[in-house]
């Protein structure tokens, strides 16, 4: 068969698929924001049966056989097409080791778990959860086992969001990050001492989401193809062409939090519309990782949300939609967003601990999975750890280990690329700053435009044609390290 009728078949099959994902996607955005609690049963089988039908799809034997032989003809493929039966090769080998039972009993455990958890949480019960976890780590580790992989059972979880990585490499660099990190937190504390207290203030959820619409807009977040719901774990998501919906969750007494929440979700937005479009249904139109992508939050989230820069750009927009009552000066409101503190949630963290929380969520999941610690026992493992890294305990299961909804929808290896998106959002943000020098200036009058076309153009419109560490590399002449994150901490908070 000729190549051009391989290619017609793949690019096919990949729309169906494309378009089938985007049902599983509307289905889960649906279960996390209007979905009454009565249809979640039903849920789940459907996202057990959508789960198998895409798997079914994926593993297609004339779809497996078009990228076999292709992959084998690769050097007579043009460039673009080489990309994608390369990427689809890797994706293929991954999918045909997975029985279609596996996987949809995992979409299935992993929507009832995801009800259990939404109903325990507020309510400090971990018992009621314990055993849909204990269900997902077995199938985590059941699915390891299927995939392969050459030390660690780890890395075959790892490589499904951060693609080619290794534990015995992310492992030591996610340490070392948190150690040097660690000897800076007194530090910065010191100089902190002399912050003036912000007055406490609230702001209705009504006003809150008045503001958290308002700075979308400005950012270039546009509401003719995108959503802002509320949500107990927010997420973005991209059922389709045109369509990106994020979400953030309400605090009346602390109204900053939803606002960089909102901004953290817009950022994976910004990276969903910046891919090729016209690639959509193949690997030259999607994310290349999750570092890769947790990196476009964090940047608009921390470095960008939280600079002096964008706060006095931020101001009389929150004088406005609270009529003049909240109107504190940006280097008030630079101190209230900056204080340094370790503390029980991560995603309230301030951006210096932050990579403490992921360390001790790294090595919780390690020890899950290599069978030395019970899920039983995680509740308590969990405190011990905080107590380590953070000297803080959290009162309730609520605020430790039923914080975050990631395991408790099935993803175990996922918190490294969190640290990943750190490190890489600094390396970014240093270049940056030396090909934009008005880049401050640019924020401060609202003016996005230069920001968002260098990640467009550096980061977005790439795909996956290169791996994350060849796109860091070609964005910032280094390779993936935690220097930049480092040297920007320090300058941040005048300790260099």
């Amino acid at each position: 068969m000729s190549n051009s009728t391989l290619l017609t078949t793949i690019y096919k099959k990949l729309e169906e698929i494309d378009h089938l994902q985007g049902v599983m996607t509307l289905l889960g955005w649906d279960q996390s924001t209007m979905m009454p609690a009565a249809a979640a049963a039903g849920r789940a089988q459907q996202r057990a049966l959508m789960a198998s039908l895409l798997h079914t799809r994926r593993s297609d034997p004339a779809l497996l056989d078009a990228v076999d032989t292709l992959a084998a003809r690769s050097s007579e493929l043009d460039l673009d097409d080489r990309i994608v039966v390369r990427e689809l090769k890797r994706d293929c080998d991954r999918a045909r080791k997975l029985p279609s039972e596996h996987v949809a009993e995992r979409a299935r455990t992993a929507a009832e778990s995801y009800t259990a958890w939404k109903s325990a949480r507020p309510r400090d019960d971990f018992a009621s959860v314990q055993p849909f976890l204990e269900s997902l780590l077995a199938l985590n580790r059941r699915e390891a086992e299927l995939i392969g992989y050459q030390t660690e059972p780890y890395d075959a979880l790892l490589d499904a969001f951060e693609p080619e990585a290794k534990i015995a490499e992310v492992g030591p660099l996610l340490l070392r990050l948190g150690e040097k990190l660690s000897k800076l937190i007194p530090q910065i504390q010191q100089r902190q001492a002399d912050f003036r207290p912000l007055s406490p203030f609230e702001l209705t959820i009504d006003t809150q989401m008045e503001l958290c619409r308002l700075v979308c807009e400005r950012i270039g977040f546009s509401f003719d193809s995108g959503r802002l719901d509320a949500t107990t774990h927010p997420f973005a998501a991209s059922p389709g062409p045109g369509d990106f919906r994020i979400t953030t969750r309400f605090r009346p007494a602390d109204p900053l939090s939803s606002l960089y929440s909102t901004l953290h979700e817009a950022g994976h937005a910004f990276y969903e519309r910046g891919l090729p479009a016209s690639h959509r249904s193949s690997p030259l139109g999607q994310s290349v990782s999750l570092g890769i992508h947790e990196s476009q939050s964090l940047l608009w989230e921390d470095v960008i949300g939280r600079s002096e820069a964008f706060l006095e750009f931020l101001q009389p927009l929150l004088a406005a939609v609270s009529a003049g009552s909240f109107s504190p000066d940006p280097r008030a409101l630079w101190e209230r967003v900056n204080v340094v503190q370790p503390s029980l949630i991560r995603v309230d963290a301030d951006e210096v601990t932050y990579s403490l929380h992921i360390v001790i969520r790294m090595e919780l999941e390690l020890a899950l999975l290599n069978d030395e610690l019970s899920v039983k026992e995680l509740p308590s493992a969990w405190d011990d750890r905080y107590r380590h890294y953070l000297g803080v305990t959290a009162p309730s299961v609520k605020d430790g280990v039923l914080q975050d909804v990631h395991w408790f929808s099935g993803a175990v290896g996922y918190f490294p690329t969190y640290s990943l998106g750190k490190l890489h959002a600094a390396m970014f943000y240093e270049q940056m700053q030396q090909e934009l020098p008005t880049l401050d200036d640019c924020i401060r009058s609202g003016n996005f435009t230069p920001l968002h076309q260098w990640l467009t153009d550096n980061v977005h419109q790439h795909g996956r044609r290169y791996s994350s560490t060849e796109l860091v590399r070609r964005c910032c002449n280094s390779e993936p390290n935690e220097d930049a994150l480092i040297r920007y901490v320090q300058q941040k908070f005048g300790l260099d």
